[in-house]
């Protein structure tokens, strides 16, 4: 009995590590056995062979393809490489005699179109500076891309990056004499300008060498207008206008960096000042803007937003600019702002039919506060946004690739209509 009683207590002391122990052994052998199957079932299947046609009966040839991701692929690698000419469709030396009837000197030299690939595509597309402006901010690609819609671009404005870029950006203005760099077969030059042909001209050796262009313009590859302008879906509420004019205490600002223009802006304001105080800051004047030109605004009830050339879509950021401040434009330029941009607060320069009425008005609204709020109160109606041309760039890159060349990029330019000012003999 005692012998019984002595057991029974060593049993109950070391039971529970047997248990553990055998409960651990039986995992680790099963998890083995199961590792040995796979292993012996994946070097099966790997010896197996896509069926051809004709070996099998359809039925199980289409039952093999179903069970088996790794024939299934084989047979679809096979079929591309059997019929690869409705893969990829090339269409080249496209004549130009079927564009005659169209406004752009451009020819259309190859189309290529993915519809299948058994490779895995380049996500990536690299769009590399050539000789970016000094104003244009050095954001990395994922700050200019991060927003779009297509976003796997990068962007760099190191030179030695030309030579992997899909799309190489030129801007026109800073171009200067000299080749074009090597170039591969597939990359994309894309001419950059946001100055009027006015001030425009491509070196000789670079005329032929643009794929796409990016500009103001809507008929450019890549439209990418200064600002829009749109309706706010609610009113601008609590906002004291009768304050706001108080606290402006200066007539007129004109902001100006060249002092010599095609649309000679400079012989319009000289003329105004006859009428009304204007304030002329930067290289022209002898205001000094500090910071930001624009902050000077506060306290000016006109801002002068006049272009330096006449030409059909040339619309700058002078007048969008407008809409972050409590100010009125008075714009002077080729479009029609009024139905472009909406009317009752514009003050137009081709509205009056001398300078000096013109200059008469604006006398007449600085000193009548209620009807300078009202226009006031319709410029609040409406926002300008300011549009980037990376999203559209990106987006562009990753569609199907439509090669095409300007044969000669200024005769595209010089398709903007521009023209001289016909008002400066009126006084």
């Amino acid at each position: 009995m005692k012998v019984i009683r002595f057991v029974y207590r060593k049993f109950r002391k070391y039971h529970v590590y047997v248990t553990t122990l055998f409960a651990v052994a039986t995992f680790v052998l099963s998890f083995r056995e199961i590792s040995r199957l796979e292993q012996i079932e994946s070097k099966g299947s790997a010896n197996q062979i896509a069926p051809n046609e004709g070996e099998f009966t359809e039925k199980v040839q289409q039952n093999s393809l179903k069970e088996s991701p790794l024939l299934r692929n084989q047979w679809i690698e096979r079929k591309l490489n059997e019929k690869s000419e409705d893969v990829i469709t090339h269409a080249k030396n496209v004549s130009t005699s079927d564009y005659k009837k169209t406004s752009l000197n451009v020819k259309i030299t190859e189309v290529t179109t993915l519809t299948h690939t058994t490779r895995r595509p380049k996500k990536f597309k690299d769009v590399v500076w050539f000789n970016a402006p000094a104003w244009i901010p050095r954001q990395k690609g994922s700050e200019l891309f991060g927003g779009c819609k297509y976003k796997m671009c990068t962007l760099s404005y190191d030179r030695r990056d030309l030579a992997k870029a899909d799309v190489v950006l030129v801007d026109g203005f800073n171009l200067h004499q000299g080749a074009p760099p090597p170039r591969s077969a597939n990359q994309m030059f894309a001419l950059f300008s946001f100055e009027p042909p006015t001030y425009l001209t491509i070196p000789s050796e670079w005329k032929d060498a643009f794929n796409w262009t990016i500009s103001y313009r809507p008929d450019s590859d890549i439209w990418r207008p200064y600002g829009m302008v749109r309706k706010r879906r609610s009113g601008l509420k609590g906002k004291n206008y009768e304050k706001l004019v108080k606290e402006k205490t200066n007539s007129v600002a004109w902001f100006v960096s060249r002092c010599v223009s095609h649309s000679q802006r400079e012989k319009y304001v000289n003329e105004l000042q006859k009428y009304v105080d204007i304030d002329v800051f930067g290289r022209c004047g002898d205001g000094k803007c500090g910071r930001d030109c624009y902050e000077k605004l506060k306290s000016y009830k006109f801002f002068l937003a006049f272009e330096n050339s006449f030409c059909e879509n040339y619309v700058t950021e002078k007048f969008f600019k407008t809409f972050l401040h409590d100010v009125i434009p008075v714009v002077r330029g080729d479009p029609n702002y009024k139905s472009l941009y909406g009317s009752g607060y514009i003050i137009d320069t081709k509205d009056f039919a001398t300078i000096r009425e013109l200059g008469y008005y604006l006398n007449f609204l600085l000193n009548n506060d209620k009807a300078y709020i009202e226009l006031l109160r319709e410029k609040d109606k409406l926002k300008a946004y300011f549009p980037l041309p990376w999203c559209g760039l990106c987006e562009k890159i990753h569609k199907p690739l439509v090669k095409q060349n300007y044969a000669d990029i200024n005769h595209w330019l010089s398709r903007e209509k521009c023209h001289l000012p016909n008002d400066l003999i009126k006084r």
